[in-house]
Parts: C-alpha cells; sequence; structure tokens
C-alpha cells in the first residue's frame, strides 16, 4: 500500500474509535432526554425509515447534541468540548496530510516535465541517426559567431539563410536605431565559453532545441563616420538561449548544412534567392523543411525553463480545416509584425506597417503615435525586448480566421525629434498586449513559407518600405489577409485572461504578479514592506527582481497592466496567487503576509482570502492525485 494511504488511514483510524463512541454516547443520551421532554415524541405520526426524512446525518446529531448541552449541561458540554477537540485535531492532520502530499506530487511533477526535454531529445537522436549533441553544439557555436559578426558590421545577408524572418526584423529594427544615432554595436574580442542544450520539444509539427550559450565580449559603440570608439558598455560574460526549429523528417547533413554554407537537400555550394529557394536545386530550404533555422534569441534575465506548449483553444479545430497550420511560424509571424509595430513608433510613422496591418487599424496607429507627439518630440520605445509570444486562442470563421496572440514585452519609453536627439528618463517597464492576427478563410498554410513571414507569399521577395501595402515586386496585396496573417487589432491584456491564456496548465507567474500590481496598487504606490514581500513572493517563483521592478514600473506609467476590473476577476487572481503559493504543499507566513495585503488592495476581506485557500487547497489535492504522465 503506497505510504501517503497508510498514513490517512491511521490519521483516520486514531480517531474513528473516538468519533464511534460520542456518537454512540450522543444517541443514547439524547434518546433518554428527549423521552423525557413531555412524552409526546410520536404524536402525530412519525417519519418512517424509508421516506424522505434520510436528511443530513451530521445535522441530526448537531441538532441533538445542541438539545443535550441545553438540557443536560453535565454531559452534553463535556462532550461537545471532545468532539470539537477531536474534529480539530483530524482537521490539522488532515491538512498536513494533503499539504505533504500536494509538495510531494508538485516536485514529482517537475521531475517528469523536466525529464520530458531529455526523453525528446532521445527520441530525436533516434529519428535521425545522424544527430549528436556534440555536433549540434558546434553547429550552434558556428552560427553563433556568424550571427554577432553580422550584427557588429549590421550585415545579416551572410546569415540570412538560417534566421527567421522574426529574428531579421529585430536586427533590422536595431540596426536602424542605431544608424540614426550615428553609431554601430561592435562585440570586440569575442569568446564561445560553452554551448549546452538547455532543452527539447517534439511534436507533429517541429522539432525545437533550446541552446545556452556562455560568451565573452567586450560590448563597445563605434561612430559609423569614423569608426573610433564611442563608448564601452559592457564587459565580461553573458549568456544567451538560442532557440532552432526544423520539421520532423528533416536529417543532419553528412556534408554539412545551411549554417556551414552548403545547401542540405542537394548538398551544393549556398547560394539562396530571396524566396528562400535554392538556386541548384529549388528547395526552399529556409523553411525548416530540411535544417535548423534560428527563430528566437532570448537573453538569460527574459529565460525561463522550457515546458510543452499546451494546445490554444480552437487549435483543433484550425488544423482540421488547415492541416499545415502550427503554431510555430505564427510566433514568427507575431514577432515580425511586433518589430514593424516598434519600428513605426521609432519612426513616427505608419509605413512600417503597411504590409502587415489591415487598412482599418492603420488609421488607429497612426492616431495612437500623433497623441505621443510633444512639438517635435515623439515617443518610441528604446531597447524594446519580447519575454515571451504565446497563442491564447485561435478563431476558425466566416468571414476570417483569427489568432490572438500574447506578447509580453519590455522597454524604455523614450522621446527622439526629427534631428535624432533622444531624451527621457524612468525605468524600463513590461507591458503585455495582445495581438489578433486575421487571415482570409479559405487560405490555406504553405509550408514552404514557414519563418519567411516578411516576404511576399506570390513571388517571394521581401517586405520593402514605402506606404503601399502592394508587393513591390509583384503587385500582390499583403495587408488585406489573402495571402498571410496580417494584424487586426491590439488590445491590452486583462485578468480575466489569465485562466484562458494558461488551459488546463497553470497562468504565468509573471503574468499573475503583474495584474496582481495593478490591482494592490491601484490607489497608490507600494510602500517598502509591501514592494519586499512582492520581491520576496517573486523570487520564490523564480522571477528575478528586475522583472518585478519593470512589473512596478509599467503600473506607475499607467502602460495598460491587466489589473482586476471587478471582484471576479479579483478573485481569480488571488485564486492563481495561492496556487502558486501552495505548489511546494504550504503557506510560509511571509506568503500569507503578501497575500493578505494584496486581499486588502483588491477590496476583498480575510474570509475571501480563506474561502479561496481552502477550496484552492482542495482542488490542488484532487489534482496531485492523477497519476503524471511523462
Amino acid at each position: 500500500m503506497p505510504l501517503r494511504k497508510r498514513r490517512f488511514r491511521r490519521i483516520r483510524g486514531s480517531l474513528t474509535p473516538v468519533l464511534i463512541t460520542v456518537v454512540a454516547l450522543v444517541l443514547l443520551v439524547t434518546g433518554t432526554a428527549l423521552a423525557r421532554a413531555g412524552g409526546g415524541q410520536n404524536y402525530g405520526g412519525g417519519r418512517s425509515s424509508g421516506g424522505d426524512g434520510g436528511g443530513d446525518g451530521l445535522g441530526f446529531l448537531v441538532y441533538f447534541l445542541i438539545r443535550l448541552c441545553i438540557e443536560q449541561p453535565c454531559i452534553g458540554i463535556p462532550l461537545a468540548t471532545v468532539i470539537i477537540i477531536a474534529l480539530v485535531v483530524y482537521n490539522k492532520k488532515r491538512k498536513k496530510m494533503q499539504e505533504k502530499y500536494i509538495a510531494r506530487t508538485t516536485a514529482a511533477r517537475r521531475e517528469v516535465a523536466a525529464s520530458r526535454g531529455a526523453a525528446d531529445l532521445a527520441v530525436l537522436k533516434t529519428a535521425d541517426p545522424g544527430f549528436t549533441e556534440a555536433g549540434f553544439e558546434a553547429m550552434v557555436r558556428t552560427a553563433f559567431i556568424g550571427v554577432q559578426d553580422a550584427w557588429s558590421r549590421q550585415d545579416l545577408s551572410p546569415v540570412k539563410a538560417y534566421i527567421s524572418d522574426g529574428v531579421r526584423e529585430r536586427f533590422n529594427l536595431q540596426f536602424e536605431m542605431q544608424r540614426a544615432m550615428g553609431y554601430r554595436n561592435r562585440m570586440e574580442g569575442l569568446e564561445v565559453l560553452g554551448v549546452r542544450i538547455a532543452g527539447a520539444h517534439l511534436d507533429s509539427g517541429f522539432q525545437t532545441v533550446h541552446v545556452e550559450i556562455h560568451a565573452r565580449a567586450e560590448d563597445t559603440d563605434v561612430s559609423l563616420s569614423d569608426g573610433r570608439k564611442l563608448r564601452t558598455n559592457a564587459t565580461g560574460d553573458f549568456h544567451e538561449y538560442w532557440t532552432f526549429l526544423r520539421r520532423p523528417g528533416a536529417g543532419t547533413p553528412g556534408k554539412g548544412g545551411i549554417v556551414q554554407g552548403f545547401c542540405p537537400n542537394c548538398g551544393a555550394s549556398l547560394d539562396i534567392s530571396d524566396a528562400g529557394k535554392c538556386s541548384y536545386c529549388s528547395a526552399y530550404i529556409t523553411s525548416g523543411a530540411y535544417d535548423w533555422i534560428l527563430t528566437e534569441i532570448t537573453q538569460e534575465s527574459e529565460w525561463k525553463p522550457a515546458t510543452s506548449p499546451g494546445a490554444a483553444p480552437g487549435l483543433s479545430e484550425m488544423t482540421r480545416k488547415d492541416p499545415g497550420f502550427n503554431p510555430q511560424p505564427l510566433k514568427d509571424t507575431a514577432s515580425v509584425v511586433f518589430w514593424r509595430y516598434v519600428s513605426s513608433y521609432f519612426e513616427g510613422s505608419t509605413d512600417p506597417m503597411a504590409k502587415v496591418a489591415s487598412t482599418s487599424f492603420l488609421p488607429t496607429l497612426k492616431g495612437n503615435i500623433s497623441q505621443t507627439v510633444e512639438g517635435d518630440w515623439h515617443l518610441y520605445f528604446h531597447d524594446a525586448a519580447v519575454g515571451s509570444v504565446d497563442i491564447l486562442e485561435v478563431i476558425p470563421g466566416t468571414d476570417m480566421d483569427r489568432v490572438r496572440v500574447l506578447v509580453k514585452w519590455s522597454a524604455w519609453s523614450r522621446y527622439r525629434n526629427g534631428a535624432g536627439q533622444v531624451k527621457g528618463t524612468g525605468d524600463r517597464s513590461i507591458r503585455p498586449q495582445v495581438f489578433t492576427l486575421a487571415r482570409r478563410p479559405e487560405v490555406a498554410t504553405r509550408k514552404e513559407h514557414d519563418f519567411h513571414s516578411a516576404h511576399c507569399p506570390g513571388c517571394g521577395a521581401p517586405y520593402s518600405g514605402g506606404s503601399s501595402g502592394n508587393c513591390e515586386y509583384c503587385g500582390r496585396p499583403l495587408n488585406d489577409g489573402s495571402g498571410a496573417w496580417i494584424l487586426e487589432s491590439i488590445s491590452a491584456f486583462s485578468a480575466s485572461m489569465l485562466r484562458s491564456a494558461a488551459g488546463e496548465a497553470a497562468a504565468d507567474p509573471e503574468m499573475v504578479l503583474m495584474a496582481m500590481v495593478a490591482t494592490m496598487f491601484a490607489d497608490g504606490t507600494p510602500g517598502e514592506e509591501e514592494r519586499r514581500l512582492l520581491d520576496a513572493f517573486a523570487a520564490g517563483r523564480g522571477i528575478q527582481r528586475e522583472s518585478v521592478a519593470a512589473m512596478v514600473a509599467a503600473f506607475e506609467q499607467g502602460a495598460g497592466m491587466p489589473g482586476a476590473k471587478d471582484v471576479t476577476e479579483a478573485k481569480a487572481i488571488l485564486s492563481e496567487m495561492v496556487g502558486m503559493a501552495l505548489a511546494d504543499g504550504t503557506i510560509c507566513p511571509e506568503e500569507m503576509r503578501f497575500l493578505e495585503s494584496y486581499t486588502t488592495g483588491a477590496g476583498l476581506s480575510n474570509a475571501d482570502l480563506r474561502t479561496v485557500i481552502a477550496g484552492k487547497r482542495r482542488t490542488l489535492y484532487r489534482e496531485a492525485k492523477r497519476p503524471a504522465t511523462g
């Protein structure tokens, strides 16, 4: 018998004789007492044992115990005391047992989740005998050095074959900002100190491998006009996490693949067209169908251990309708849209969005940008960084198919003028926004265009500048959803989305804390004690202090934090927070003070908090009894 069941039965067994004795005494004595109360207990006919009088046995006993305490206090009061003490002891032991069970099961499930990456990596090795960790890590090392060199030169042409459009758009925007300010960033003395696989995930759509890169360099800015060093930003070690994807069925090329400068399909020296096709065999090698593509670069401060992505609502329906549909390339499309959105604010113009947004959205964006203008100055987002891109919901439709994507990003708010001067102070703030992408329902996904989302779906030419929504080469409309996903709207992330975003999984701890900050501090800036409790609670969930500071900064700057709009949302946030605290089985005193502080700030009562804790503990206990699966 499992240990947890034996313990529970010992607790129950130790209390059962006491309860049986108490109940027997209650029935015996209360029977005598009632017989003495006038002797007319059966007058008018009684309820038969087979009728509807079964009722609540516990309520029946409580009733007679109360009568006993009133009519026979010498017996009833001591008996009631014994019952209360027995129940208190029983509940404490049961609570302790539940907490230990939840903690033990949570730890076991974390181990299962952590082992999934190793298991998927083993499956990958079996499916692709040419794949080895050492070989893959060597490829990543080469790619890293190549990308860093391209970054320092502000020229992506040597690496364009193995970076997605989302990565390319990010770099190009950063290049644009640097050029506007008259400098380029250069990584001097670059040295790769280590490369290791940090996680892997396989599904029917893609093979995904995350890699941690440990490197050292002197991060400097140099003048574009004369090449002199303007400043040294940092010197020393740094860590980055790079994510590579490819389609199932792709194998490791024996001669070398894209990163090494060879076509992974025909083996010829790499020469690709703007459409991403090999000039010799016409294979779409930039799609991930033949070799690994770099789709994401995450700084250490933003990185979180990889988990298996959950299935967003509507995903199954969409894949039945469009078998080629997959969230991974769509995330890259969302990244392209996001970076062009940031570029629009930097330029103070909607032109960067002309080819990726609907004509109905552009006037809204233009109005939003114009509202930030102060004389010759306008707002832009300095050093923007994306923390995560997650699919919230897939909505197949009759007029348009839609996908709601949560982009969690951060930046400093700064102002620049026509002369390229920059001003502004303040902290980096986190800004969660929901990007709704749309596409006509008759359009089917073309896998050869995966990760080529800033290229014309007709002729394959890259999106160029200008205010036109058509391809500059073939004239095809790009902003009507007839060939690719386009941006339809941008909205703030709300607290009501916490559960829908999580699906069956737990909600993102960072998003829960953001919603808490917006609700808890709605009536004033947090004090030192509240900030300390917030930092401590976040640290216990693996959230860095810098992220917490960015959350508070977003609240103070009015950056659209997802606070609770009503009591229902406030309780939903509280429930998620309690679930986070109970993951290790119990709530420590400091965590309780933090929860009480939120409860007060949200306009809830301590009774609400106790109810939520009790309900969440029961829920976690039931979930913990489900078998963990690998």
